[in-house]
This record gives C-alpha cells, structure tokens and sequence, in this order.
C-alpha cells in the first residue's frame, strides 16, 4: 500500500468516523490543525489499529505530530508485518529467522 493511499484512508476514517470537517492536508499537525481532542486522538489510534492491522505503542505517541508522520508510522508498521509474514527460507543448516524463535518461544 502506497503512502498516498494510506494518506486518503486516513482522511475518509477522520472524515466519517470521527466527523473532522476540515480537509486534511501532509503538513497538517493532528491536534493544532486538525483540532484533534484526546477523546478523538484515541478514536482515531483505535480506528486506524483496526483498519490498517497494525498496533501503535507508547512511543508511538510521541513521535507522531502531522499526517506526514502518521502516514509514515502506519506504512513502517505494515512492513514489518508483511516481512514477518513472509520470512525467507532459512539455508539448510543455518538458524530459523528471529521471529520463528520468537514463536517458539510462544508456543
């Protein structure tokens, strides 16, 4: 998925799920511009969770200030998922990916 086309999914879930009337713009700083409130700031982290599969932790929060940063963060997010998802065939005799040891560990 395109940063564009996260970047319009972002402003279609603003728009009708959390009613901001004002068009959203890269530059645009969620709270300051947008006028995002915590109470939607949080509707808006659940939404987009929801929406894009992805999970947002606390350091999240702190580093994410415009659309642009949004955008950005939701696009890394994905990555990582799909690359986990798709790990590379381990060669004969080497050690599994990280993230199978990690699942092992887990199961």
């Amino acid at each position: 998925m395109s940063d564009s086309e996260v970047f319009e999914q972002i402003g279609v879930i603003l728009r009708d799920r959390l009613r901001v009337t004002r068009q959203a713009e890269w530059q645009h700083e969620l709270v300051r511009d947008l006028q995002l409130d915590s109470v939607q700031q949080l509707g808006l982290i659940v939404e987009l969770e929801n929406h894009f599969e992805v999970c947002f932790d606390a350091a999240d929060e702190q580093g994410i200030v415009t659309m642009r940063d949004l955008v950005e963060r939701i696009v890394s997010r994905r990555n990582r998922i799909v690359a986990a998802s798709n790990p590379s065939e381990p060669q004969q005799g080497a050690p599994g990916s990280a993230a199978d040891a990690a699942l092992e560990k887990l199961g």
